[in-house]
């Protein structure tokens, strides 16, 4: 079948059954009373929250239905799966009973198993400069810590409307540009495979939002972007555009000396006046990628989201570049 056809199905298996799931779980999420207050409103409004299971259940049908009809990365597809499923169910966890900052990221490490555990793993990366590296003890290492790593970071960023979501996308498409550029076939299946749940989950989680991931969407993004990397061999790549993810992780866990949840952090890291956001002029206030983007002057929500995803198109800019010339 024309890889086109192949890639436009999945797209939309995955884009529909998320759409489609989350019509259904909205509603049923408010009557549970299952609602989270957008904070960074005036009026504070409640909004769905945990809608990240329909996002799950659109990741679960769209690596179904990619294991049957593309045979040759079943494993890979079923491996991915598995990872993301473990940083759900902890997500889950942690939305019901509150893990706390400690133990969160402990178990979310759990999720890299699957990939140390499948055999799939090629420990010869090509990095930027230095060609196709020889990391046969390093690379199992970064395999196992890296899905877990980088659940708790897309955790971190989620925190606006649709930023989460807008973000990632952003990192998936340059990914897929670059495995089409490059004749890597898994890696186009794989990062399309997620961006049609993404798409779904982004529209109705874009300003306004009508409904929040919850720890369960957020964890389970962050470990199946990580694992399609690994699995996908975009590593170099991945890790490029992901930058401002990895600056905003650091300069937050440096802040506020260590893991902790966002309940746990006694200031606020912005201040919100009516419609606009601000950073919290307080120098003990966590430093988040809001603040940063807020520091000079408050702006309202959307520009900060839309300036985010600048930083990642940059972010995914020089990680195309980096393949086309340094690699």
């Amino acid at each position: 079948m024309n890889l086109t056809i192949i890639l436009a199905a999945i797209l939309m298996v995955g884009y529909l059954s998320t759409e489609l799931l989350l019509r259904l779980f909205i509603p049923r999420l408010k009557s549970a009373g299952i609602l989270g207050e957008d904070i960074h409103k005036p009026d504070k409004p409640k909004i769905a929250e945990r809608g990240g299971y329909a996002l799950v259940l659109g990741i679960i049908i769209t690596q179904i239905v990619v294991s049957v009809a593309v045979r040759q990365i079943q494993k890979y597809s079923l491996i991915l799966l598995c990872s993301t499923l473990i940083a759900a169910i902890v997500g889950s966890l942690d939305d019901m009973i509150d893990l706390g900052g400690k133990l969160k990221p402990l178990l979310s490490l759990l999720s890299g198993l699957p990939l140390l555990t499948s055999g799939l793993l090629y420990p010869r990366p090509v990095l930027p400069l230095i060609g196709r590296a020889r990391l046969h003890y390093a690379y199992p290492i970064a395999a196992l810590l890296l899905p877990g790593v980088f659940s708790n970071a897309i955790n971190m960023i989620d925190v606006l409307n649709g930023m989460m979501a807008s973000n990632s996308i952003i990192i998936l498409l340059f990914l897929s540009i670059i495995s089409i550029l490059s004749g890597n076939y898994g890696g186009i299946i794989l990062t399309t495979s997620l961006l049609g749940p993404l798409i779904g989950f982004y529209r109705f989680n874009k300003y306004p939002a009508k409904v929040f991931s919850g720890n369960v969407g957020s964890l389970s993004i962050g470990s199946c972007l990580a694992s399609i990397a690994i699995l996908g061999r975009l590593e170099a790549s991945f890790a490029i555009a992901s930058v401002p993810l990895l600056i905003t992780g650091f300069m937050i866990i440096t802040s506020v000396g260590g893991f902790k949840e966002k309940k746990e952090m006694k200031i606020r890291p912005v201040e919100v006046h009516g419609n606009i956001i601000k950073a919290n002029p307080d120098p003990r206030a966590p430093i988040t990628l809001v603040s940063l983007l807020t520091l000079d002057k408050g702006k309202e929500e959307p520009r900060i989201v839309l300036e985010s995803n600048l930083l990642f198109i940059i972010s995914g800019i020089l990680a195309l570049l980096t393949y086309l010339f340094l690699t």
